[in-house]
């Protein structure tokens, strides 16, 4: 996918190849944090879970939908003309009708996803942020989507029932996706004088074309006292934060509520046993969980007493959000957008972090962060590398690594790593965006903390020099 860039804060034009793990590196106030998240803000049109006029996610993509959506209509009056002529609006139907199979690989080759673009314009952006329409004045973000992304997998078919025994008219869609197990079901209530055609085309847009990831997944740098405000704000209350703060906590408090109805109907959660929860309890030395009692976050240490979230060390409570949020989705293909995973981190355990993180990319995720973290940029350059050893040697090789498995090596075309610098010293200098990766020599170019090291220790001899040279 690429990412384009019109007068984004301080940053005039740039244009960001975004693949599954992408990475912004770069010093304070140049706009990663913006741009990460009107990326991921762009990324809510591309979702299965984006119904449209959702504020501040207004509908951006209503005149491209529009136009598909005049053909995928002819094609939908088609099916429902062979499975059910006798009517034309849902008053008239059976209590249980097939309306139609619609074949996403047909689809997508008559729609092909890379010709879509999602934008974001000044006030949208603004919204987004809860800044000042004049910050964002002239701004413009725009995302190319990638046709590959929504490549179908099983058999590839949406199927449509109409069934009006349970609970009034329903519109049941069955359908399967990349990296499912098994075919979903989705049932949308229906106006009995609903007009088919429009809700079955309405529908097979938002599944076949819209979506490309299950759902965005944004973990923000006020996650730690974010975490905290899932407890102490009422379900509904306004809350004064930029959206990405507020979807956060909303999903957080979403998955206070799968816990307790999965707890309630003793559902298996595939959570226990998904690559996040184990890269997570070697990082963390212990398990985060929703207390079955109070309904608060705990944090469990391996061979001690559960403790509340509140108490546990600012690495559990900055990371207890993935475990929760996207542990219970790992079988689904996400959008992880995590500003700053380093923090409160140990060196180690950032490297654990990144390789966790490679491992959800090569589950089929994508991940993209937001970074001032040598440690984590050093770590990917041996990822990446590590990506083109030959399979008999990476068992081998993994037991250098941190989580010791060869499933974080990444392939190189999987990443990419830009680097925002301000061009020249003054407050308002305009901030460049420039690819740091070197696909020819397969390397990461880290000098951008590099220069720092040096500056430290050029620093301390200059110190010891003048130590020396005392009267």
């Amino acid at each position: 996918m690429k990412l384009h860039i019109r007068n984004l804060g301080r940053i005039e034009e740039a244009e960001i190849d975004w693949r599954p793990l992408t990475v912004f590196v770069g010093e304070t106030n140049t706009n990663k944090t913006w741009t990460a998240y009107a990326a991921y803000a762009l990324a809510r049109y591309a979702t299965r879970e984006f119904l449209g006029g959702v504020a501040p996610y207004s509908a951006v993509l209503a005149s491209q939908i529009g136009h598909a959506a005049e053909h995928v209509r002819a094609i939908v009056n088609d099916q429902l003309v062979k499975q059910r002529p006798a009517y034309d609006s849902m008053e008239q139907s059976p209590e249980v009708a097939l309306l139609g199979e619609f074949d996403l690989d047909e689809l997508h080759r008559r729609f092909p996803l890379d010709r879509w673009q999602v934008r974001i314009d000044g006030p949208t952006f603004a919204d987004l942020m809860g800044i000042d329409h004049q910050r964002a004045d002239g701004c413009d973000v725009q995302l190319g989507l990638d046709d590959i992304l929504v490549q179908s997998s099983n058999d590839g078919k949406i199927e449509f029932v109409y069934d009006s025994t349970q609970r009034g008219p329903n519109l049941v869609a069955s359908y399967s996706w990349p990296g499912s197990r098994q075919r979903r079901r989705e049932r949308v209530f229906l106006d009995p004088r609903a007009d088919i055609s429009e809700r079955v085309t309405r529908e097979v847009v938002r599944i076949a074309l819209l979506g490309v990831f299950h759902e965005a997944i944004v973990l923000p740098a006020e996650r730690k006292a974010a975490v905290a405000l899932i407890d102490a704000i009422e379900d509904g209350s306004p809350l004064p934060f930029s959206q990405p703060v507020i979807d956060f906590i909303e999903r957080m408090r979403a998955a206070r509520r799968w816990d307790a109805l999965a707890r309630r109907h003793d559902v298996e959660q595939s959570l226990s046993q998904s690559t996040i929860e184990h890269g997570l309890r070697q990082i963390l030395e212990g398990t985060v969980s929703f207390d079955p009692d109070d309904r608060k976050l705990q944090f469990e240490r391996q061979g001690c007493r559960a403790i509340q979230l509140h108490g546990a060390a600012s690495l559990v409570r900055s990371l207890a959000a993935l475990a929760v949020t996207l542990g219970a989705r790992s079988e689904e293909r996400c959008l992880l957008v995590i500003d700053e995973p380093e923090m409160n981190a140990h060196p180690r355990a950032q490297c654990q972090i990144i390789e966790l993180l490679a491992q959800l990319v090569n589950q089929g995720h994508y991940v993209l962060i937001t970074t001032h973290s040598p440690y984590i940029l050093d770590q990917l350059n041996n990822l990446v590398n590590a990506g083109t050893v030959p399979e008999e040697r990476r068992e081998k090789l993994a037991e250098r690594f941190t989580l010791k498995t060869p499933d974080a090596f990444l392939d190189p075309e999987k990443v990419s790593v830009y680097h925002f610098r301000a061009d020249g010293e003054s407050s308002d200098a305009k901030v460049l965006v420039e690819d740091l990766y070197d696909r020819d020599e397969n390397l990461i170019d880290a000098d951008t903390f590099g220069n720092i090291s040096e500056d430290l220790e050029r620093t301390f001899l200059a110190t010891v020099e003048a130590n020396l040279n005392r009267e």
